[in-house]
């Protein structure tokens, strides 16, 4: 069997795994025990070695999938923030993702490092904060915050609430009091710090829908777009070159093959230097894919 299919049914068995144990009930579990029981055994009666050894191989993958999911179930059921929405907080944590501009204000993902007032929560766990625009705070920045938590919304269209809590995030925290206490330097840090300037040289080179644009094309900043030209974008049925998918990504790394192939790169080396291009531009667009 080809490795790409043995690839593609291992990643499969994976996500099942993990899928089973964030969304199944008891019983249901105890039919997929049943199910997961017979394939084992149709792999031992199989005559055909490379087929017991992939089921095997899944069913391992599958086990491995069904732990981490219950390890998202048991973060998610032991947070001690979700219980305390209205509660006034002062806590310091580091800004754990580069922060998104939303309707004039900084939406900050904040990792807990320490509670100097309010519910016990065990380090690590995230509170999503709505600051505003100035000062600007960045990635690895270590704050304290002031602030009163909140139950994030279901609205009649979007469940909010759900969507956070996927990402790790159980609170919000609107306009806290912030103190800078210190910032950290990193690779990362230093790549985001190219990134804005590279935002920046963009729009004072281009008109502001120019800019919005090629902002969203090249560095993934699609929360930048104004409502009229995500209006304009939408009626054009062009709205879709905004998003960064594995559509953009293939068009590029053939590109880059393409050319680095035509100034005289061996095979290897061009894939090489594909890798190591690719890989920049997903950091400098925030691991954006859709």
């Amino acid at each position: 069997m080809p490795f790409s299919k043995i690839f593609l049914f291992s990643c499969i068995a994976f996500i099942i795994g993990i899928f089973s144990a964030l969304m199944l009930q008891k019983t249901q579990l105890i039919l997929l025990g049943f199910l997961f029981l017979s394939l084992l055994g149709f792999s031992f009666l199989s005559r055909d070695r490379g087929i017991r050894w992939l089921i095997i191989f899944c069913l391992a993958l599958f086990i491995l999938g069904f732990i981490r999911g219950n390890f998202t179930l048991i973060e998610i059921l032991n947070s001690g923030l979700q219980n305390f929405n209205g509660v006034q907080i002062v806590l310091e944590g580091i800004v754990s993702k580069e922060p998104e501009f939303v309707k004039g204000n900084q939406k900050l993902v904040i990792k807990i490092d320490k509670i100097i007032r309010g519910p016990a929560s065990e380090a690590g766990e995230k509170i999503l904060v709505y600051a505003p625009p100035c000062p600007r705070y960045h990635y690895s920045d270590r704050l304290r915050l002031s602030g009163v938590l909140e139950e994030p919304p279901i609205f009649d269209d979007f469940d909010y609430k759900s969507y956070l809590k996927r990402k790790g995030i159980f609170a919000l925290v609107y306009e806290p009091k912030i103190e800078k206490l210190s910032s950290r330097e990193s690779l990362y840090k230093k790549i985001l710090n190219l990134r804005e300037e590279l935002s920046l040289r963009i729009e004072q080179s281009y008109s502001k829908e120019q800019a919005q644009l090629l902002g969203a094309m090249l560095l993934g900043k699609k929360n930048e777009l104004s409502k009229e030209l995500k209006e304009k974008l939408n009626f054009s049925g062009l709205r879709h070159l905004t998003a960064i998918s594995g559509l953009h990504t293939v068009i590029l790394i053939n590109a880059l093959m393409y050319l680095f192939l035509a100034i005289g790169l061996w095979r290897k080396q061009a894939l090489l230097a594909t890798a190591v291009f690719i890989f920049i531009f997903l950091m400098l667009t925030g691991f954006q894919i859709s």
